[in-house]
């Protein structure tokens, strides 16, 4: 395709406004979705702390008292949250005392200890394979610290929802910017391209000669405008150049009329010129 074509231009057009249609949804989305992923975080905080608060006494108690058969059981309970994958338990120097969930357990990490050391407050962080957050808090019996505690919880579901969210969206926004252009293109390419087209087939024709050649457009816009006035102008040169060789013809006829005699007459008087001249005509 010809980048000097008006087509090329039109789609070069629609193209343009589509990767801004794009980047304005993209911009508006892009926020929105940030938000909404924070605030998902932040009620999963707010649930795995109500969940903990629940079953504090009983966690602290059966850690104080070393009864893993009962802490088992209590674990088994916060399992049954949704959500929730794992729990462990840790005695005060970070070592493991029980877990309950998905296999594999984990350390409590330097970071983690050290804050937990210095305040009551939960910890919330993402996992190392980034599909978990953790809730980290400390246990304490009569005001002394008797462990720590981390629940998991798996954020596959909620990823998968914005992942699901974002494919809707650009399926949406690109069938719909492909309507658009389409409906443009066919929209311009009958009320502009066509049009144009018509008009310009018809100078060309008159370029070459052919005057009177007039052109059919049914727009009653600014185009229709000018395809009325080209036809005119065809028209009108038409009819003037049919005028001047209606007089031509005419003019042409009389000088031929009163010419017409002398003009027979004319070769008779120089062939008796020539026999007075040169004497006997020989046929030569």
């Amino acid at each position: 395709m010809k980048t000097d074509t008006l087509y090329f231009k039109v789609n070069a057009a629609s193209g343009i406004i589509s990767i801004v249609i794009v980047i304005v949804f993209s911009l508006i989305l892009y926020p929105f979705e940030i938000k909404r992923y924070n605030l998902n975080m932040k009620n999963i905080g707010l649930l795995l702390d109500t969940v903990f608060q629940n079953k504090y006494e009983d966690i602290a108690n059966e850690l104080f008292a070393g009864q893993k058969r009962a802490l088992a059981v209590t674990l088994g309970e916060i399992l049954k949250v949704q959500g929730i994958t794992k729990v462990s338990v840790y005695m005060p120097d970070g070592k493991l005392f029980l877990a309950g969930g998905k296999t594999g357990h984990d350390t409590m990490t330097l970071s983690e200890l050290e804050v937990l050391k210095h305040s009551d407050a939960f910890v919330i962080s993402d996992h190392k394979d980034r599909s978990l957050r953790t809730y980290s808090r400390k246990i304490k019996v009569a005001g002394e610290k008797v462990g720590y505690i981390k629940l998991y919880y798996d954020l596959s579901e909620l990823k998968n929802e914005v992942r699901l969210t974002i494919v809707i969206f650009l399926t949406l926004l690109l069938a719909t910017l492909f309507l658009v252009s389409f409906l443009l293109n066919l929209f311009l390419s009958r009320f502009v391209i066509r049009p144009i087209f018509l008009l310009r087939n018809a100078v060309r024709k008159v370029e070459q000669g052919h005057l009177g050649e007039t052109v059919a457009l049914d727009s009653e816009d600014e185009i229709g405008d000018l395809g009325d006035a080209f036809n005119r102008m065809s028209v009108r040169l038409y009819e003037s150049q049919s005028a001047i060789r209606k007089a031509e013809e005419k003019y042409r006829g009389i000088f031929e009329k009163r010419d017409g005699g002398n003009l027979s007459k004319q070769p008779r008087r120089h062939f008796h010129q020539r026999q007075s001249f040169h004497g006997p005509y020989l046929g030569l």
